[in-house]
């Protein structure tokens, strides 16, 4: 019964965009104050993690149509070009997922509004989650032993806020870069 409640709040946190701790923080909470087996947390937080990204990256490819005509017509040139380099795509979310222990949120809000194919990414995402909830969990000794201090510590840090506010300033890169003029002249252009 447990699994099931880590599972699901590792789900509820990969649904929203902005402002969640990172899921691996919750998992070790769960692997240090229960004593919880690290494998089928890694691999249960990966899967819930990877679910709850599908759900938020379905979610935002919806949120194109109402884009001003020149912005949709910018994305959809950059999903154009990325749809040829999903293998790229692919490797990317891997890296990302298993190197790079921050939030993913904005990466799927950007697969999902270049409407790219989660049947790739998703796989590699979940792989990398796996390796990094793993590693994570696993050093994770100086987390706090009461959930309430993993989420005031997460959001009473500054810096965690300013990140935030940078990836979401990406997001924003997203749809302002003229990816044309970008990909084919080689120049920074915005729209």
């Amino acid at each position: 019964m447990i699994y099931a409640l880590v599972f699901l709040i590792a789900f509820g946190l990969n649904l929203l965009p902005v402002f969640t701790p990172p899921t691996w923080t919750v998992l070790a909470f769960f692997h240090i104050r229960w004593h919880l087996d690290l494998w089928i947390l890694a691999v249960g937080g990966a899967a819930a993690a990877a679910g709850g990204r599908f759900v938020l990256a379905k979610a935002s490819s919806g949120l194109v149509r109402y884009f001003p005509k020149k912005y949709a017509e910018n994305v959809e040139y950059l999903r154009g070009y990325l749809k040829k380099k999903e293998a790229a795509a692919t490797g990317f979310a891997f890296f990302y997922a298993a190197v790079l222990p921050v939030s993913s949120s904005q990466f799927f809000v950007a697969v999902g509004l270049a409407r790219l194919n989660l049947a790739f990414i998703l796989p590699a995402f979940f792989v990398g989650r796996v390796i990094s909830y793993a590693i994570l969990g696993y050093s994770a000794g100086l987390v706090a032993s009461r959930l309430d201090k993993v989420f005031s510590k997460y959001y009473g840090n500054v810096l965690v806020f300013i990140l935030e506010a940078l990836s979401i300033l990406l997001l924003w890169g997203l749809v302002k870069i003229d990816w044309r003029t970008l990909v084919e002249k080689r120049k920074l252009r915005f729209r």
